[in-house]
């Protein structure tokens, strides 16, 4: 699976979670924006939040990157996310 897919994948993992949780779900249109989805909580605020899906590495441990762009990463900050989730790998045998 590509970082892309992964990532898509992601994606729609923790949308679904969210909406079975009540919340309610919305995508920004484009990849132009430093967040992934718009989530509307109970009180009915709206939050920008970010979605990373982690990296098993050989030792069984998980890799986040919390930075975003290329080919210089950079934090994010308060004004780009209100959340960000990450989102652990798993086997279903």
């Amino acid at each position: 699976m590509t970082n892309k897919s992964q990532g898509v994948a992601a994606e729609l993992a923790v949308a679904h979670e969210l909406a079975a949780r009540g919340c309610g779900v919305a995508w920004p249109v484009g990849d132009n924006e430093p967040y992934d989805l718009i989530v509307t909580g109970s009180s009915g605020k709206l939050f920008k939040t970010q979605v990373k899906s982690a990296h098993q590495n050989s030792g069984g441990t998980y890799k986040v990157s919390f930075a975003h762009g290329s080919p210089a990463p950079k934090k994010y900050s308060k004004n780009e996310i209100d959340m960000l989730v990450a989102r652990l790998p798993y086997d279903v045998d």
